[in-house]
C-alpha cells in the first residue's frame, strides 16, 4: 500500500512537473514572438500616426502589454494602456454572456422560442429560438443593412426604433438552416436581458460582472456623456491619410456595440470567463462550439463569438468609426491575445493598421504557422498567366487573380493580397501559413476552378467565369 501511495505521488509531481514545464515553455515562445511583433508595432504605429494598445496573457498572468501611437493627432497626446476605445461589436461578448448566465440561473433557456419574451414574433411561420439570435441563425435581417437605418445616423433614438427598422421585413432563411451576420439578433438579446430581468442592460451588466470583477472604465454612452481618457477616433483614408470620422449617435448601436472600454477590462472578463468563473463549465463549453446547422455544417459562429483562424481560437471583434478591435483566445494555449486601435476604414482599401491582421499574426508566430516558415517555390510567369481570371464562389462572391510584375494577387471586397507558390498549383497567402488555394487546371495548364481551404481545413469551389468548359 505504501508503495501504491508513493507511486502516486511520483506521478503526481511528473505530472505537475510537466505542466509547469509546458507553461515555461509556452511564456518563452510568446516572449520570442512578441519581441518580434513589438518591432513591428513600433514600426507601423509611430509617434506621428494614431495608435494601438495590445496585451498578451496566459491565463490570469499578464506576459506582454504596450501602447503604441497617439491617442490624439490634435493634441499629440501619446496612446496608454488605460485609453478608452469604443469596441463596437465586441459589446456581443457581454451581451451573449449575460444571456447565458441568465439560462445557467434557469431565469430563460437558450432554447425558448423568442415570442415567449417578445410577442411580436409570434406572427412567424417559424420558430426563433434565443439559440438562433445568439448564433446569427435566426434569419432576421441584420439593421446594419437596412437603408432607413443610415439616413438617421446623427439622430438619437431609442431600441423601439431600432427594432421597427427591421420587425416587418422578411427572414433572409429558415431559422437554423444556415448562419449569417446580423446585428439585429443582439439588439433583440438586449431587449430580452431587460425583459427577464427587469433592469435597464447595462445595469444588469454593471451589476452581474462589471462591479464584482473590478473592471473599471467601463461605459455605455449617449452623446452626452463625457468618458474620461477616451483614445480619439480616427479613419485611415488615401489622401490625407488620416481624417475624423463622420458624427453618429452611440444609441444606434445599443447592446450590439454600443459600449466603450480598455484592454485591461476585456482581459480580466476573459480571463475569469475561460476560466469557467463566469458560466457553468458545459454552458461555456456550448457556447464556443462552432453552431451546427440543420444540415449537419459547422458554422463560423459560436455564441457571441466566430471562427475564422481555426477551431481552436475563439475569436470577437469590434469595428465602429474610428475604432477597430480584436480580441482572440486560443484554447490550446491558454493565450488570451487583444488588440485595440483608434483607427478604421471603409474597407474599400487595406488597412495596414487592422488589429485582426496583426493577431492573426501573433497566433500564426505562436503556433509555427506563419507564413514566415514557409519557403516560396519558384514558379514561371508563364505558369502564372494561366490562373488569371474571375472565379465565382457563389452568388455575389468572386475572387479576381491578377498577375502585376510577376506576382499573383487575389481580390475579393477591394481587399487584395499576394499570393506564394508551394507548388505550381498551391499557393499561400500573404501573412497566412494556413490558408491555401489551389488552382485546377486543363490539359493545357490552364486554370479551370480553384480550391479555397481555409486555417479549419474546409474547402469551396470557385468556378473560373469566363471559361465555359470549367467544372462547377
Amino acid at each position: 500500500m505504501k508503495i501504491f501511495t508513493k507511486l502516486n505521488m511520483y506521478l503526481m509531481a511528473f505530472i505537475l512537473i510537466s505542466i509547469a514545464v509546458s507553461a515555461v515553455e509556452i511564456e518563452n515562445k510568446v516572449n520570442d514572438v512578441m519581441l518580434n511583433m513589438d518591432q513591428r508595432l513600433q514600426n507601423l504605429f509611430n509617434e506621428e500616426v494614431p495608435g494601438a494598445v495590445v496585451l498578451v496573457a496566459k491565463g490570469n498572468s499578464v506576459l506582454f502589454k504596450k501602447s503604441y501611437g497617439l491617442a490624439s493627432i490634435e493634441l499629440g497626446v501619446k496612446m496608454h494602456m488605460n485609453n478608452v476605445f469604443s469596441i463596437g461589436s465586441l459589446t456581443k461578448m457581454f451581451t451573449s454572456v449575460a444571456i447565458l448566465r441568465l439560462h445557467d440561473e434557469g431565469k430563460l433557456s437558450i432554447k425558448d422560442d423568442i415570442s415567449k419574451y417578445l410577442p411580436v414574433y409570434s406572427k412567424y411561420q417559424y420558430h426563433i429560438t434565443i439559440e438562433n439570435l445568439l448564433t446569427h441563425s435566426s434569419g432576421i435581417v441584420d439593421l446594419f443593412s437596412i437603408p432607413e437605418w443610415f439616413k438617421d445616423w446623427a439622430k438619437d433614438v431609442d431600441r423601439d426604433y431600432l427594432i421597427n427598422l427591421f420587425l416587418d421585413k422578411p427572414l433572409a432563411f429558415k431559422p437554423g438552416s444556415k448562419s449569417e451576420y446580423s446585428n439585429s439578433n443582439y439588439i433583440l438579446l438586449g431587449e430580452i436581458i431587460e425583459k427577464v430581468t427587469g433592469k435597464k442592460y447595462f445595469e444588469y451588466l454593471q451589476n452581474e460582472f462589471f462591479t464584482p470583477l473590478e473592471m473599471k472604465g467601463v461605459f455605455y454612452p449617449d452623446n452626452t456623456l463625457i468618458i474620461p481618457g477616451c483614445a480619439s477616433g480616427y479613419l485611415y483614408t488615401e489622401n490625407p491619410k488620416f481624417s475624423n470620422p463622420p458624427y453618429v449617435s452611440y444609441t444606434h448601436l445599443d447592446t450590439a456595440g454600443g459600449i466603450f472600454t480598455n484592454v485591461d477590462s476585456i482581459f480580466i472578463f476573459m480571463s475569469n470567463l475561460f476560466g469557467d468563473k463566469i458560466l457553468k463549465k458545459d454552458t461555456l463549453d456550448k457556447a464556443i462550439r462552432p453552431f451546427t446547422n440543420t444540415e449537419g455544417e459547422k458554422t463560423d459562429y459560436g455564441m457571441g463569438c466566430f471562427f475564422s483562424e481555426d477551431w481552436q481560437t475563439i475569436e470577437y471583434g469590434g469595428s465602429m468609426l474610428g475604432y477597430e478591435v480584436h480580441a482572440a483566445y486560443m484554447t490550446d494555449y491558454d493565450l488570451i491575445i487583444i488588440m485595440f486601435t483608434n483607427i478604421s476604414n471603409d474597407h474599400t482599401i487595406t488597412n495596414p493598421y487592422f488589429p485582426r491582421i496583426h493577431v492573426k499574426k501573433i497566433i500564426r508566430l505562436i503556433r509555427g504557422t506563419d507564413d514566415e516558415f514557409l519557403k516560396p517555390a519558384n514558379l514561371e510567369d508563364s505558369k502564372k498567366s494561366g490562373y488569371v481570371g474571375t472565379y465565382k464562389i457563389s452568388d455575389g462572391d468572386f475572387r479576381v487573380i491578377s498577375l502585376r510584375e510577376g506576382k499573383l494577387y487575389s481580390t475579393r471586397n477591394n481587399y487584395e493580397i499576394e499570393l506564394f507558390p508551394l507548388t505550381d498549383t498551391e499557393f499561400f497567402y500573404e501573412g497566412s501559413g494556413v490558408s491555401r488555394i489551389i488552382f485546377n487546371l486543363d490539359g493545357s495548364g490552364n486554370a479551370i476552378s480553384v480550391d479555397l481551404i481555409n486555417g479549419k481545413g474546409q474547402i469551396t469551389r470557385g468556378t473560373k467565369m469566363d471559361d465555359p468548359n470549367s467544372e462547377s
